[in-house]
């Protein structure tokens, strides 16, 4: 395992935690944390020393070299209070090189992270991003970098502001799911092109299914990621999920929703629908 305490001469307003699955060298991670630390924010990262992608949930005791994702948060979490002198206020993990939608997160690595934080009482976010492959820290900058660790400092400000405590950041036991869509076109190149939809991780059993929280006219029933993420435009999903890996509820989500009501918005009901018409089997409801 390799840890990078990382410190920012500019005032801070809350430390914070960064991990992910595709070992500390992978290019996005590093993105992210220039991305807090221009926004104001103390951050260090605990990653694997190698990539570790799709090891979920896997737990194994912690280790100084190569261990995978999940291990690397909680050793990351330990080490953030020696080094804060306080429990890290936020925990985020990637940004994942690669979606992580629906039935994927149960395998996802940085989600695993995500939930670990959750477990561990602290407010967390999984990050991951449709656009780029895997490289070094090392080489140039790809545009799709900067700008998801960009689009990822965007939701940690807003989830952030006027939050006085890690209890009032998040509900208690819960996290963010947060994918990015494609910028492999034009007009998806900048983080002000990009729209912020809540979503569900899953789609809820028929019938006897919880609603969601009812916004956007959508009779209490959130669109899946697969539909956000794959509506045409530059759009970016948005779930509350459990540590169980499900949705999280109405509740839970009506906190989130006011908590980020500045940079969310609807899915157009005729892109929503047509979104739909075109979702995989294992996720459609």
């Amino acid at each position: 395992m390799h840890i990078l305490p990382f410190l920012s001469t500019t005032a801070k307003v809350a430390k914070i935690l960064i991990s992910n699955d595709d070992g500390w060298a992978e290019m996005n991670v590093r993105q992210l944390y220039f991305a807090l630390e221009d926004a104001g924010y103390e951050s260090i990262i605990s990653a694997p020393a190698d990539n570790k992608s799709g090891t979920g949930s896997l737990d194994s005791p912690p280790t100084q070299l190569g261990a995978d994702g999940l291990t690397s948060v909680k050793y990351g979490i330990d080490f953030a209070e020696d080094y804060f002198g306080q429990s890290a206020d936020l925990v985020v993990a990637g940004v994942n090189v690669g979606r992580n939608l629906g039935v994927a997160v149960y395998g996802s690595g940085t989600v695993g992270a995500a939930v670990e934080g959750a477990k561990n009482s602290l407010p967390a976010i999984a990050f991951s991003g449709c656009t780029g492959s895997q490289i070094s820290w090392e080489e140039p900058v790809p545009e799709y970098a900067a700008l998801y660790a960009n689009l990822s400092a965007l939701v940690v400000k807003e989830l952030l502001k006027g939050s006085s405590s890690s209890d009032s950041i998040l509900p208690p036991g819960t996290w963010l799911n947060v994918n990015f869509g494609s910028t492999s076109v034009e007009a998806c190149s900048d983080v002000s092109s990009f729209n912020f939809v809540l979503s569900r991780i899953l789609p809820a059993i028929p019938v006897v299914g919880d609603k969601d929280i009812d916004i956007c006219n959508n009779d209490g029933r959130l669109p899946l990621e697969w539909s956000v993420i794959h509506s045409p435009g530059c759009y970016a999903s948005i779930s509350v999920g459990t540590t169980e890996k499900a949705t999280a509820n109405a509740a839970e989500q009506q906190i989130v929703n006011l908590k980020l009501k500045n940079i969310l918005t609807c899915l157009p009901q005729t892109i929503r629908e047509e979104a739909t018409d075109q979702i995989p089997m294992e996720y459609a409801s």
